[in-house]
């Protein structure tokens, strides 16, 4: 269940149907913000690309901003991705999400759920940014979890009850 909340780099949001995807993640630009997992401090973000902070939140800004506008229909794929990666590269040297950040827009999965998370949320469920849009996230990959596991319970239920069951079946009934 942690890994619902957690992820790696690239299954932090999941699927009925299977495919896990990458969160585009969208540091915010505050002044004084420490280094996080994969994520520079924000004076060496400053420092290392010579820009201020101020810059660094219009960037920031932008990037939100054409995200929002991307999942309503209104900006295209390609300027979007790259006024996400632009600001993405400015927070480490080793960060290529160029194929994974793709993907997710390509897909746009959070379209096709219909979990209250994802309708209420749209493409924000999918930004790894601060701790209430990543709770939101590992809430819709529980929901996604449990439907699965209730799916398997129920193919095992029937086997079951067709045939005499096995120890295994019996530990999984509730």
């Amino acid at each position: 269940m942690r890994r619902a909340f957690l992820g790696t780099s690239e299954d932090n949001y999941w699927t009925k149907a299977g495919p896990r995807y990458a969160a585009i993640r969208v540091p915010q630009a505050t002044e004084g913000a420490s280094r996080k997992r994969g994520i520079d401090s924000m004076e060496k973000v400053l420092d290392s690309n010579g820009v201020d902070l101020g810059a660094l939140q219009q960037m920031e800004q932008q990037a939100l901003l054409l995200l929002r506008q991307y999942d309503r229909g209104e900006a295209d794929l390609e300027h979007t991705l790259h006024a996400v990666l632009t600001y993405d590269k400015m927070h480490g040297d080793q960060r290529n999400h160029e194929k994974a950040y793709r993907r997710v827009l390509e897909d746009k999965p959070w379209k096709a759920c219909t979990c209250s998370i994802c309708q209420q949320c749209g493409v924000e469920v999918i930004l790894f940014r601060g701790n209430n849009r990543n709770r939101r996230r590992g809430f819709h990959n529980v929901r996604v979890f449990y439907e699965k596991f209730r799916k398997e319970v129920s193919k095992l239920r029937a086997v079951s009850s067709e045939s005499e069951a096995t120890p295994l079946q019996l530990s999984l009934r509730f």
